[in-house]
């Protein structure tokens, strides 16, 4: 059966293939529930055009997880009351990331389910004031730096260095 999507669809879902195909998953995680990008990274890349509105957008992110294209998450448990008589089981989404299901996969492979002009979500970071250089700089939720000294003339300034700093 083919979809027939809107374009604030086929932006969500192209963004979301593009972020599975860029971090490199297999098909193992579309059966899971994966931690995508954030919906509040999507939101941005998507409406940042102008052509989508955010109104645009949730209607059509909660279309697309009716037809159980995108699923989200990460999912909580519903809390009941103590003392309530009546006792709810199940869960609901945070709805804090989006991921792929494999046949929001197959559908976004689709020729005519591809957006017009795919949006990528991209992390801008400005920096203004100053001049800076020899500037190491990250950003992200994952950063790690490691420096190291081997021996030589390098490591005696480099423990220099150090004593300073901690001083």
């Amino acid at each position: 059966m083919a979809v027939q999507l809107d374009e604030a669809e086929k932006q969500i879902l192209g963004a979301l293939l593009a972020d599975f195909t860029e971090r490199q998953l297999d098909a193992q995680q579309l059966k899971k529930l994966y931690e995508g990008p954030k919906v509040s990274n999507l939101i941005s890349a998507i409406c940042s055009g102008g052509d989508i509105t955010t109104v645009d957008f949730d209607i059509a992110f909660d279309d697309l997880a009716k037809k159980k294209l995108i699923r989200t998450g990460p999912w909580r448990p519903y809390e009941n009351k103590p003392g309530s008589g009546l006792i709810f089981v199940g869960g609901y989404s945070l709805k804090e990331y989006a991921c792929l299901t494999e046949i929001g996969y197959k559908t976004a492979r689709q020729a005519p389910n591809r957006p017009a002009k795919a949006q990528r979500i991209v992390n801008n970071l400005h920096i203004s004031g100053g001049q800076f250089t020899n500037l190491q700089l990250a950003a992200g939720e994952v950063v790690t730096q490691k420096m190291q000294s081997n021996a030589g003339a390098d490591s005696d300034l480099l423990a220099n260095l150090i004593s300073i700093l901690e001083k």
